[in-house]
C-alpha cells in the first residue's frame, strides 16, 4: 500500500496538514475502529488517502470529507475503482449530518454508491480521522453535536489535546472539553505516535483516542444547560465555583442548588467530577 507518486503532494501549512505515512500506525488506527463490512465510516481529512486505503478494505461504506480541493484529482484517480467510497470536498465543520444514513447515502461522487452488505438495521456511523491540530476543539464539538448519529470516533490529535480530553478531575488538563466529552462518551487514549511517522513531521507528539457513544452515561436533562454551566464554571480557573457562577444565576437559586447537591461553593472547577457537573446542571435547570 505504498503512496508511490502520491507522496510528492506537499502538505499545506495553513491547513495544518501532516500526512501520516507509517503503515504500521495506519493499520493500528483502522483496527482501533473495529470495522466490519456492516459499517459505514466517515473519514475526516483523507489527505493523500493513506488511511483511506485501510478503511475501504475493512468497511462496507466510506465517506471521506476533504477540505483541500487540490487533492481532488489525486484522490479520484487513486480510488476510481472503489465503488463503496464517496469523497466529499468541503469542510468537515460544515458537514450535514442530517444527510447521513448508512443504509443508502444517495448522492455519491460517481453514480450510485454500492453498500457492500451494510446492515440495514445499522443507522449509525463510525468516524476516523487525523485531526489538524489547529481545529481539534471545533471538530470535537462538531462530533458531540452529532453524537447520536455515531457509535465510535477514532481520532489522531496532538498528545497535549489527548491528555486534556481523557483527563481526570484535579489536574490542569481537566477543562471544558474534558467534561463535555466525557459526559456523553467513554474516552480511551490508545497509543502515541512519533513525529517521524508524519510527512512533514510535526513539532509535537501525537496520540490516538477512541471515543465510544452508546447508552447514555448520565441522565442529562438539558444538554444546553450542562454546556452553559461548564463553560461558566471554567470562566476563570483561579476563581471559586461560586464566584464564577454568581453573575449568571440568581443568588438564591445558586445557593439552593449547591446546597441540594452538597457542593462546596469554594471548590474550583477542575475539582468537580463529570457526574457532579451533570447533577448540578440538572438541579439548576429544575430550579430555574
Amino acid at each position: 500500500m505504498s503512496l508511490g507518486k502520491y507522496s510528492m503532494m506537499r502538505a499545506k501549512k495553513h491547513l495544518g496538514q501532516h500526512f501520516l505515512s507509517d503503515q504500521n500506525i495506519l493499520g493500528k488506527i483502522a483496527e482501533a475502529a473495529h470495522l466490519t463490512k456492516k459499517d459505514c465510516v466517515i473519514e475526516i481529512g483523507p489527505g493523500r488517502g493513506a488511511l483511506t486505503e485501510f478503511l475501504v478494505e475493512q468497511a462496507g461504506e466510506v465517506i471521506a470529507v476533504e477540505k483541500d480541493h487540490s487533492l481532488q484529482t489525486l484522490l479520484e484517480e487513486k480510488f476510481k475503482n472503489q465503488s463503496h467510497l464517496k469523497i466529499i470536498f468541503g469542510d468537515f465543520l460544515d458537514f450535514d449530518w442530517n444527510e447521513i444514513d448508512s443504509r443508502s447515502f444517495d448522492r455519491p461522487l460517481r453514480g450510485k454508491l454500492r453498500t457492500n452488505g451494510l446492515d440495514p438495521r445499522n443507522d449509525k456511523v463510525k468516524v476516523v480521522g487525523n485531526i489538524p491540530y489547529n481545529i481539534s476543539h471545533p471538530i470535537l464539538f462538531r462530533i458531540l453535536e452529532a453524537r447520536e448519529k455515531m457509535t465510535t470516533a477514532v481520532l489522531t490529535v496532538q498528545k497535549e489535546v489527548a491528555l486534556r480530553w481523557a483527563a481526570l478531575p484535579g489536574g490542569r488538563e481537566y477543562g471544558i472539553p474534558t467534561v463535555l466529552l466525557q459526559a456523553y462518551g467513554s474516552v480511551e487514549r490508545l497509543f502515541d505516535i512519533q513525529p517521524g511517522s508524519f510527512q512533514p513531521p510535526p513539532k509535537v507528539m501525537s496520540s490516538v483516542l477512541r471515543i465510544q457513544f452508546g447508552a447514555p452515561l448520565y441522565d442529562i436533562k438539558e444538554p444546553q444547560a450542562l454546556t452553559r454551566l461548564v463553560r461558566r464554571a471554567f470562566g476563570m480557573r483561579r476563581k471559586t465555583l461560586e464566584n464564577n457562577l454568581k453573575e449568571f444565576y440568581p443568588t438564591e437559586i445558586l445557593k439552593k442548588a449547591l446546597q441540594r447537591v452538597q457542593m462546596d461553593p469554594k471548590i474550583r472547577a477542575e475539582k468537580i467530577s463529570v457526574r457532579e457537573y451533570v447533577t448540578l446542571a440538572n438541579t439548576l435547570a429544575e430550579l430555574l
